[in-house]
Formats: C-alpha cells, structure tokens, sequence
C-alpha cells in the first residue's frame, strides 16, 4: 500500500515513483546517482535523469523519503566497504520486519531477507538483483580526511513515519470494505490520500509522537472527490454519471451521518463563481463552477461545472457569462483522525481477543466495555446476558482474569461478612487492557522468532543439498518450509498489532 499510495499520489509520474521507493526498500538506502540510474533501467529509458533527481527531491517534501548521512561519513574510518554494512532491514516504529507489507509481494518480502531471526532465503525465491552487502553505496578507500566528489550526493532512506500511516490507511480501508461495502472503502481510501504526516522537528524522534494524532487532515470538495475515483479508476467508463455522483454521495452521507463517524463535513462559506450554460436544455440557467485554468484566448477561463442537473467542462469561457457569488455555501469532506484511530485499535483489540478466548471471551468482553465508564457485573449476570453455560463462563472468566484482560474486585456485604459470601465483580480496565495485549503481542513475537530460527537451523542443511535428496528428505524440506512459511505470516499479524497499539 506503501507504493501505491505513492503511484496513486503522483499522477503521471506515479510509475516512476513506484520505481524509485521500490529501490530505497531493496537496498535500505541508497545514493542518489545509484537510485537514478537504477530507475531508469527499470523504466527502460521512459524517464530522463533530470525527471528522476526531481521526483526524489518531491518524494522528500512529500515525507516518502527522508535524506540520511552518507555512511562514509557515519563510519568511524575513512572507507566503508560493501560488505562491513548489510542494508537496514526494513522496519516499522515497533521495531519488527514490516518489508511483506508493501505491495511487491514475494520482491517485497526478499528484499527483507536480512531481517532479524530469518535464516537463508530458499533458492526457489531468487530475487532479481542481489540484496547482499553491495546495496550500500560503495566508497572507495580513500585517504583520510579526503572525500571524493561523487560521495557528496544525498543519500536517501524510507520515512518511518509515513511508512506507518500508509499501513495505517491500508487497514482503514480493508475493516470499511469488509463492514460496509467495498465501494464504501474505496470512497475513504480517496479521502485518506489527504492526511499526511505533520513535519515534526530535526531533534524529534519519537515513532509514536509523529502518528498520534500529529497529522494533518485536509478537506476535499464533492468536485475533488469525483476527480479523484476517476483518477484512481474506481469508477466504471459508460455508466451514467448522475447516478454515479448519487451513488458517491450516499457513501459519502454514510460515512458522515453519525458524530462518531470516519468523516467529518462541514460547510464554509466563501466567494464563488457561476456560469450560464450557452446551449443545451439548460440554456440560461446559472451554475456553480471551478475555474480550472485561464483560457486560451485573452481574458477568458477554463470552468468544470459538478452538479446534480449537468457535469461539464467549458473552455474559453468570456467573462461576460460568468458572475461572482458572494456568501456561498461550500461543502467539504475529510476523515475524522480520532474517530479513524479508535476504529482500528478496536478492531486490533476485537482479533486478539477473539482468537485467544474464542468467541465467548469476545462477547464478555464487549459486554464488559459497552458503558462508559465500564460497568461491572457479578459472574451469574454476565453468563446470563451472553448466554454461556456457568461451567464455561467461569472458565473464559478466570482465563481472562488470569492474563489480565478482565479485573475483578470484592465488595464485603458488610464488615463481619467472610471471604466467600462477598461479592465479587469483573470490569475491565481500557487502559490496561492495551499494554496488556501489547506485552503479549511482543512476548508471543519473541516466541515465534526463536521459533523459527530453530526451523530454519533444520532446514539449512537440505537447502545447501535439494538436488540430491532422497524421498524422505524432500517431505522434510517441504514440511520445514510450510512451518516457515505459516511463522512468516504469524510475524506479519502481530507485527501488524504491535504497530497498532504502539503509533496508533
């Protein structure tokens, strides 16, 4: 999502944007000479070199890219051999191998090969370059104290931060998708592309304090929205427009209608211009338009009318026909950050939940958490309101008491009353239920990272020898890189929670 959004960002130059943020996630960093002559083999000479230095310096502006010391400057010696500096792995603000989640795929997750805990990658997934200890730059010894001219070229590494929020996004749009509708989800996808990381100070760095809640939210009209679908293909050629701009229209309402809603709309009120439309049905009559550009003729404009009665565009428009509108009513649309955030911790919480104590423990929970503040209730009213037998309530009840999901707490029935004949209470603690899952998140990480470095030490030795292997040994190859594989997407989920819990 990472390297879509940027394509998607980027209009015409999206492809070679796609190229070059693709390049900084294969090799950790890289220089700018090496980033533009790569580019430019990889878009088989459509992009000039003076095109590439550019779209780097707006990838940096736009927070995709950030410019990092170069290492012969870093190094405590004079020269930096390839091989003394493996490329950085790719990482999210947590910490954990984030390289699968970007949109290359099995390239995406090669070019994490040197993540921590992962043994040799298999040969079945060569990858089409070597993302060895020559991805760095290389730096010629030298003498001390003397730095050639070529060294003195940026080099650039992936921003962190926007990393973070394009996962975040990514998983905005698959929860809005799965629970509303698919076209629901690609209408918040157009309004996410307008929230971008606030720039933050040279001495900040801090993962989290970039993300939480230091974001900037821009506001997009009905006019910009419908460009945008279009743009980004999510509307169908020949279907007719009027019932398109109703069908977004209702996404829109329904993703506003509730305070609590993923968007948020207001209206403004500002100065404006009409135009009368020359020719038509419609001829005569005044509509609201956008000027687009000056005309071509002396004088004159370029307009785009969007309304319900007629969707056009007017070139060479005199200002004879054209009129200002004063106090005039704007709407505009943009996502609700704190609403947007509170959905996906909820969610993140919801799956965790779900898949450590079943379904049971999920509906104790809501039930537990529903009221604000949180209510409490006695063990018998809980098991009756989420129709659970007794026997395996109590069971889901200590378990979660046990793993400090849900609290419980004594209330005597009076002074002299003994231990067993108080009652006892469960509530849930919101605050706490969050660190808590977040130490078993990074716990159950570590487990399977040590985990998978023992399979992996298994299956080394088949790897170095798969065309001479008996039958038996082929199935443990096989078996061995199943158990690879499904540890590989265990790291993604609780990579994907960690990430959620920590910036978000």
């Amino acid at each position: 999502h990472f390297l879509e959004n940027a394509q998607w960002t980027f209009g015409q130059a999206g492809d070679l944007a796609y190229e070059l943020l693709f390049l900084v996630f294969r090799y950790g960093r890289i220089s700018k000479g090496l980033a533009i002559a790569e580019a430019q083999r990889a878009m088989r000479g459509d992009a000039s070199a003076d095109e590439c230095a550019e779209l780097l310096q707006r990838l940096v502006a736009e927070r995709y890219l950030r410019v990092v010391e170069p290492s012969h400057q870093r190094g405590s010696s004079g020269a930096t051999s390839s091989s003394a500096a493996p490329p950085a792995p790719l990482q999210d603000a947590s910490g954990s191998s984030a390289g699968a989640l970007q949109d290359r795929g099995a390239e995406g997750e090669e070019a994490n090969g040197g993540a921590r805990g992962q043994g040799p990658k298999r040969k079945r997934e060569e990858s089409d370059g070597s993302l060895g200890g020559s991805a760095l730059v290389q730096v010629p010894k030298q003498q001390k104290g003397h730095v050639p001219a070529d060294q003195s070229e940026s080099v650039y590494c992936y921003d962190r931060h926007m990393l973070n929020l394009s996962i975040c996004k990514n998983l905005l749009v698959r929860v809005v998708s799965e629970r509303v509708t698919p076209y629901a989800g690609q209408v918040l996808a157009v309004l996410l592309s307008s929230v971008r990381p606030r720039s933050a100070s040279k001495d900040q760095d801090d993962p989290r304090a970039e993300v939480d809640q230091k974001v900037d939210v821009g506001y997009m009209q009905f006019q910009q929205i419908e460009s945008k679908m279009k743009e980004l293909g999510f509307t169908q050629p020949g279907r007719d427009p009027v019932r398109e701009r109703e069908k977004l229209r209702k996404a829109l309402d329904l993703l506003s209608a509730h305070t609590d809603g993923l968007l948020r709309k207001r209206s403004t009120r500002s100065e404006g211009y009409e135009v009368m439309i020359p020719e038509g049905p419609l001829k005569g009559r005044w509509f609201r338009c956008t000027i687009t550009a000056n005309g071509k003729k002396q004088g004159t404009k370029d307009v785009q009318v969007a309304e319900p009665e007629i969707v056009a565009e007017f070139t060479n428009v005199p200002p004879q026909v054209m009129r200002r509108t004063r106090d005039s009513e704007m709407v505009e649309w943009g996502v609700e950050w704190v609403g947007a955030r509170r959905l996906i911790n909820n969610v993140a919480i919801s799956q965790l939940l779900r898949d450590q104590f079943g379904t049971v423990g999920l509906r104790i929970f809501n039930l537990l958490n529903e009221r604000s503040p949180p209510q409490k209730m006695e063990e018998k009213d809980i098991c009756s309101t989420c129709m659970v037998p007794p026997s395996e309530g109590r069971e889901v009840l200590n378990e979660m008491v046990r793993r400090f999901i849900i609290y419980w707490q004594e209330v005597p029935k009076s002074a002299n009353t003994p231990l067993s004949a108080s009652l006892w209470l469960y509530y849930v603690d919101r605050r706490r239920v969050k660190l808590a899952l977040l130490q078993n998140a990074v716990q159950a990480l570590l487990n399977l990272r040590i985990r998978f470095r023992v399979e992996s030490a298994k299956v080394v030795p088949l790897e170095a020898r798969q065309d001479s292997l008996t039958a038996k040994e082929r199935a443990d190859l096989k078996a061995g890189r199943r158990v690879e594989d499904v540890l590989e997407r265990s790291f993604l989920v609780l990579d994907t929670a960690i990430l959620i819990f920590r910036c978000f």
